[in-house]
């Protein structure tokens, strides 16, 4: 989403500091949405060298994963395979309050076409990524929905 509510760059492994641009802290009156996802996989990771072995695969600071992993003594995170879908042309939408603040995802108010969108990536080089998240992660992520990951 085009804001940048938790965006820190200090919280990001040298690899993606310095893609976050000029993203405003908060959304202006009117958002361009140029990239649609959809999450593929997820899995609940219980082991911190677990997600320490996405590396590059994720944008963290060991520092700032270890954080997050911990966080209110609850010793777990997600890992989501996300696929992106590029929009042909930018959809403009209008902000509302409910986009703003801490959420990872929203419900848009009304609908954008996403039919004529193409995959970021194509089948097979996405098929190599999720197949690489799966060995990082180790066994476990051949599970069904939710897989604990537990090492």
């Amino acid at each position: 989403f085009p804001t940048g509510w938790h965006q820190n760059e200090h919280e990001l492994s040298p690899a993606f500091r310095g893609h976050l641009g000029d993203t405003p802290r908060f959304a202006p009156s009117q958002l361009a949405l140029r990239v649609f996802c959809t999450v593929e996989e997820a899995w609940r990771v219980e082991d911190l060298a677990a997600l320490e072995r996405l590396g590059d695969l994720q944008p963290f600071s060991r520092e700032t994963l270890k954080s997050r992993f911990e966080y209110r003594g609850k010793p777990y995170l997600h890992a989501i395979l996300v696929r992106a879908h590029v929009l042909p042309e930018p959809r403009v939408v209008p902000s509302t309050a409910a986009y703003e603040g801490c959420v990872s995802w929203v419900q848009l108010e009304d609908a954008v076409e996403t039919a004529a969108a193409t995959p970021a990536l194509d089948d097979a080089a996405f098929d190599a990524v999720r197949r690489d998240v799966m060995a990082r992660l180790g066994e476990s992520a051949g599970a069904p929905a939710s897989p604990s990951v537990r090492r």
